[in-house]
């Protein structure tokens, strides 16, 4: 009954931001079109670099995608050479094998452990375009309004 009372409030609350979204494309063109008139192509700066924000943020979760499966990979031969540690340790121990597993578990958690800095690596490029890329595109676009000879005046 919860899940039923949950979901039946998030499509609730869902149908009152449609309103909302439905008029988002209007008020981006309005916006858009204003800036065109207001700065003319160098708001095309801004758009450009927002653009190629885009672009290289897909092509940094698209390699974010393949490493967590392959980590995924990593660590089920991980949870696989564990597990059958701890269900034959008495054989292990016997034979004599345990400092071959051991050292085998040490090798896939530190593989393991490498894939998760790189995933880290590249969360912290993709906070650094989302962070300081649109930052950039007023001040790209007021710096080339300026530089095609236009002024900066109030009317």
């Amino acid at each position: 009954m919860f899940g039923i009372k949950g979901a039946a409030e998030r499509l609730n609350g869902f149908g009152f931001e449609m309103a909302d979204i439905i008029k988002m494309p209007f008020w981006f063109g309005f916006a858009s079109y204003r800036l065109f008139n207001t700065l003319g192509f160098s708001y095309l700066a801004g758009v450009v670099l927002f653009s190629f924000c885009i672009w290289l943020d897909k092509k940094v979760n698209k390699l974010k995608d393949y490493i967590h499966k392959e980590r995924a990979k990593i660590g089920e031969k991980l949870g696989n050479a564990t597990t059958e540690s701890f269900n034959h340790i008495k054989n292990l121990k016997f034979y004599n094998w345990d400092t071959y597993f051991e050292n085998e578990i040490r090798s896939r958690k530190a593989e393991d452990i490498e894939m998760e800095k790189k995933v880290e690596k590249y969360n912290l490029l993709t906070e650094f375009l989302w962070c300081f890329i649109p930052d950039q595109m007023s001040s790209v676009s007021i710096a080339l309004f300026l530089y095609m000879g236009n002024s900066l005046d109030l009317p």
